[in-house]
């Protein structure tokens, strides 16, 4: 566990300069960051996440098949079910995951104030993972989250309008992460604490 800021800090730096953190969480890490006693360690803006697995439950074994943080559409997933070498008794999900933010707090009065603001913007999910002598590891996380299984082996679970539903009902859960993440940035930068 990295308990240190000013390592945290070069990591993150160079994880922005090769593209590697979504565009969507920068102005709120550089707000966490800037403030005392507080620092991030791995985020996400939300995503959809096309997986195989073998059997349900299956983690160590899922196959990430199509990665996105946008909307999805039809076409995309459909290319990557045909282009993907899928096990006849494999099931595919398409997962929708929250936004979600790792921080450390060293100091606890300010985590405990940004871990009840992030619950009320809708980050309902957050909580303190980790209590240690040297701080609180805590983890925003908001509550759009979906496990729909669309497919098994080959053969799609929905017919082709059900599908189109499943997509509009993914993308409605993305974008409604999304706008939390409008409000997390507001009501972090109205408590006015970073230095």
């Amino acid at each position: 566990m990295v308990w240190d800021k000013e390592a945290a800090m070069k990591k993150l730096k160079y994880a922005i300069s090769h593209g590697e953190v979504d565009k969507d969480v920068i102005n709120i890490l550089n707000i966490l960051n800037s403030i005392d006693g507080i620092f991030t360690t791995s985020s996400c803006s939300g995503r959809a996440n096309l997986i195989m697995m073998d059997s349900i439950g299956d983690k160590k074994g899922a196959i990430s098949l199509q990665k996105t943080h946008v909307g999805l559409d039809r076409e995309s997933i459909m290319n990557t079910l045909i282009e993907s070498d899928i096990n006849e008794d494999s099931i595919i999900f398409l997962n929708i995951e929250p936004p979600i933010f790792h921080i450390t707090a060293t100091d606890r009065d300010i985590g405990m104030l940004i871990l009840r603001k992030s619950r009320e913007c809708g980050f309902k999910n957050s909580s303190i993972k980790h209590i240690s002598e040297k701080g609180y590891r805590m983890e925003l996380l908001s509550t759009e989250l979906l496990h729909i299984p669309i497919a098994y082996g080959n053969d799609l679970l929905f017919d082709m309008d059900g599908f189109e539903k499943v997509i509009s009902l993914c993308n409605m859960t993305l974008d409604r992460g999304k706008s939390k993440l409008k409000k997390l940035e507001f009501e972090l930068i109205s408590l006015n604490i970073s230095t």
